[in-house]
């Protein structure tokens, strides 16, 4: 009896209910790809995927970083009127970063179109990559502001809405534009319509709370706040790049050894099971950042707060473990005979990728602690031996012997993140403990 109460007493918190509006949003939105994902595998082969993959780690990398990370100090700020004059910094800052993604994809477009799965003779093609890369980047960008933005406001709501909107217009744009037998770039028309349609969600949400009044935007307040949050987005911005490079800049570095076949292999195993366990990694994180940043602030223990995070992810990981023992009869039977590799590769990945999952939310202590420098050596440490370790591979290993080099060294770097995040948490708990 005393278990059920505490059971029961410990999902009435707000700090799980926050997590769990996040959550219903994030898990809807990943179902309905998933379902998405039989009919696209058959009208889209690995190498379409494969110029798809590529596409994505490059907008998803950049945009993560193109508001310098000016973004994520959104929610830390204490009213409204700084959170909103920090959104409007960011996204200045995010169409400048736009700006110069943009020469520079034009630069490799035209000069090693290969790397991207583009076809160098075809001008309208290029043309199209291009300008369907600038419309995501500039439309992510901007999404993941807003998102940083209700965040502070505490609208998750709002948030988990969004995430299906952006999840039922890709698969939609995507499924569409397969009739149109236009290759690879369907799926990137796909993608960028919903990048689109939920930037447009988004924004009609805030409009609609009275949330954005540029009237009351003051140049020279903007200006400290950047000064004031500088060092923040200094350390944080190169580590979250390394991240976002460790998540998808293998797909880039695959392109440059392996065929397009491979590459598109490799791209749907993240759609089936690493974006969607990042992605729910990342909304435990938004919620716990919060929670965390607030109870150090006032130095009180955040024991309750892991502990609970700790358990809704060990909730999450559990259906894994049931239907690993038959990935490959599910991918033959579910998605078709052709993506047989992907079921090889999934099989070697994901243990690498549940421990990402359990690691990934409580990468945000080290924010709230404000130890962001050591955290960036440390992530520095992991993609160095990550990439050091893949680009000798690829000379020496055929792909399948690649995949489990990457999968190990992963699964290594994760458990050395984790072993040091609870360091921290012991270190905190015990220097509140001696002040209490």
């Amino acid at each position: 009896m005393g278990m059920v109460t505490n059971f029961s007493r410990y999902f009435r918190t707000d700090f799980v209910r926050n997590i769990g509006v996040l959550l219903s949003g994030a898990v809807f939105a990943q179902i309905i790809p998933v379902l998405a994902t039989p009919i696209l595998s058959r009208v889209y082969t690995p190498s379409d995927f494969g110029v798809y993959s590529i596409f994505y780690g490059i907008v998803a990398s950049v945009s993560t970083i193109a508001s310098l990370r000016l973004d994520y100090a959104i929610v830390m700020q204490k009213n409204r009127s700084r959170a909103f004059h920090l959104l409007v910094v960011s996204c200045l800052v995010a169409i400048a970063t736009a700006v110069v993604a943009f020469i520079v994809l034009t630069s490799v477009v035209t000069s090693s179109p290969q790397w991207l799965g583009v076809d160098g003779t075809n001008l309208i093609e290029q043309i199209v990559y291009i300008f369907l890369f600038v419309i995501s980047l500039l439309s992510w960008s901007f999404i993941n502001n807003l998102t940083y933005y209700l965040n502070n406001l505490k609208d998750y709501k709002a948030i988990a809405s969004n995430k299906t909107v952006r999840a039922v217009t890709t698969s939609i744009g995507q499924i569409i534009t397969s009739f149109f037998a236009v290759g690879g770039l369907g799926l990137l028309w796909g993608l960028t319509f919903g990048m689109l349609s939920s930037f447009i969600f988004l924004i009609r949400k805030v409009k609609r709370r009275g949330l954005l009044s540029f009237q009351s935007f003051h140049e020279r307040f903007a200006r400290a706040l950047v000064v004031a949050n500088s060092r923040f987005a200094a350390y944080n911005a190169p580590h979250i790049l390394v991240d976002m490079m460790l998540l998808h800049g293998l797909i880039i570095l695959v392109s440059m050894f392996y065929s397009t076949e491979d590459v598109g292999n490799l791209g749907f195993v993240n759609r089936l099971i690493r974006i969607p366990a990042s992605l729910i990694g990342s909304v435990v994180g938004s919620v716990l950042f919060q929670s965390l940043s607030e109870k150090i602030a006032r130095r009180e223990s955040i024991s309750a707060e892991v502990k609970a995070a700790m358990k809704l992810l060990t909730v999450c990981i559990v259906p894994a473990f049931f239907v690993y023992p038959f990935i490959e009869n599910l991918f033959v039977v579910v998605f078709g005979e052709q993506w047989s590799k992907a079921a090889e590769l999934t099989i070697v990945l994901m243990p690498a990728m549940l421990i990402n999952l359990m690691v990934l939310p409580f990468t945000n202590l080290a924010y709230s602690l404000k130890r962001n420098k050591t955290f960036f050596m440390v992530s520095i440490f992991n993609g160095s031996l990550i990439v050091l370790g893949c680009i000798i591979a690829s000379f020496l290993c055929d792909f399948k012997c690649f995949i489990y080099v990457y999968g190990i060294l992963q699964a290594i770097c994760f458990f050395v993140t984790g072993w040091w995040l609870l360091s921290l948490y012991r270190s905190y708990e015990q220097m509140i403990s001696v002040k209490i």
